[in-house]
């Protein structure tokens, strides 16, 4: 079999793989990422010498960790079939890029799937604002989400949530009824509408803002994707705001 470095074409492919092999908000990863670009990061998976610019006990346990999860994989197939031209892929150097993810140094996403304006995630960031809070809200935060949003549609402002249920629905619901713009940054692929009863919601922020996602279409949102996720909200925007917090939201497995 061909190695891995011979079987992807250029940054893009190499990215597009590494978010296949490796977990989100892998630090080891994303330093490697910073330090030697995707397609060099690839190429270590096809020899066991050392590296520079790369702790060995780390590379090695990194090495055996990627290599077990592409054993039965088409690499060729499977990141062929994850760049079929249906949803938009960004990486640092795109025009639409947001370049706010290059602060999170080794956290930094691989790569984002997009499906709406991708346009929105590089405006500054005191154009936009994230909203969060308990899927299980109250009345009283559903309207405190809705004040807040209206307020901030009404000036102009990107409103970003994570599209589940509860504070965070209400979030992108309000923003769409303004007129506004919205992204939802989700947990799993950008191909998975989750939870499936926001469907219909997230379809309109598909067609109106923007959907996004770190995660390659086909993946399964997990408990370890929602928090990583979660360093995405946060980053895009300026200010955060949790409007309810309850014991649910700290696991957002289950959004």
């Amino acid at each position: 079999m061909s190695g891995f470095a011979d079987q992807v074409r250029g940054e893009r492919e190499a990215r597009v793989l590494l978010s296949l092999l490796a977990p989100p908000d892998d630090r080891f990863t994303g330093s490697m990422l910073a330090r030697l670009g995707g397609v060099q990061t690839i190429a270590l998976l096809d020899s066991d010498d050392p590296h520079d610019a790369v702790d060995t006990a780390r590379l090695g346990v990194w090495r055996a960790s990627l290599r077990r999860t592409a054993e039965h994989m088409d690499v060729s197939r499977e990141v062929g079939a994850r760049l079929d031209g249906k949803y938009t892929t960004l990486i640092p150097g795109d025009q639409d890029w947001p370049t706010v993810m290059d602060d999170l140094g080794p956290r930094a996403p691989y790569i984002l799937w997009t499906e709406g304006a991708a346009r929105l995630l590089n405006f500054r960031l005191d154009d936009k604002a994230t909203i969060t809070g308990a899927r299980a809200a109250s009345s009283y935060g559903v309207n405190v989400a809705r004040e807040l949003t209206d307020e901030l549609a009404q000036n102009g402002r990107i409103v970003i949530a994570g599209g589940a249920y509860g504070i965070e629905a209400e979030v992108h619901r309000q923003a769409l009824a303004r007129d506004g713009a919205t992204v939802a940054v989700l947990a799993g692929g950008i191909d998975r509408n989750y939870p499936q009863g926001n469907a219909d919601l997230l379809d309109r922020v598909r067609h109106e803002g923007v959907v996004v996602s770190e995660q390659p279409p086909g993946a399964v949102p997990t408990r370890g994707r929602f928090l990583a996720r979660n360093r995405l909200l946060a980053a895009l925007s300026s200010a955060s705001v949790v409007v309810e917090l309850s014991g649910q939201y700290l696991d957002r497995s289950r959004a």
